[in-house]
C-alpha cells in the first residue's frame, strides 16, 4: 500500500470479514506524518453498512456520517517522541 506523506488511512482487518454486517468498530489507524510533523484523514462513522436507511439517514440526510482525523507529532527534550491525535467531530452537508 502506498500512502502519501501527511495523510492519515483507518484499516480493518477483514480476513474473517464475509459481509459487511460483520465489520465493528476494531480498526488501526495508518499515519504518515509529512515534514511538519502532522497528518489528516477522514472516516465514515457508520455502525451498520447493512442497513440502507441508516446510510442515507445519517450520511445524506441527518448530521452526516464523516469525521475529519487529525494527527501532529513532537520530539520532546527528553528524545521522546509525542503523537496527538484529535477528531473534529462528523461534518455537515458532505456528499458521497
Amino acid at each position: 500500500m502506498y500512502q502519501k506523506a501527511g495523510k492519515i488511512v483507518h484499516v480493518q482487518d477483514k480476513q474473517t470479514v464475509l459481509r459487511s454486517r460483520f465489520l465493528d468498530n476494531h480498526f488501526t489507524l495508518k499515519i504518515a506524518l509529512d515534514d511538519n510533523l502532522s497528518a489528516s484523514g477522514t472516516m465514515l462513522t457508520i455502525n451498520d453498512y447493512n442497513d440502507e436507511d441508516n446510510i442515507v439517514n445519517s450520511c445524506q440526510e441527518g448530521s452526516n456520517c464523516v469525521m475529519e482525523i487529525t494527527a501532529s507529532g513532537a520530539f520532546q527534550t527528553n528524545k521522546k517522541f509525542t503523537l496527538t491525535l484529535q477528531n473534529s467531530g462528523e461534518q455537515n452537508n458532505t456528499i458521497f
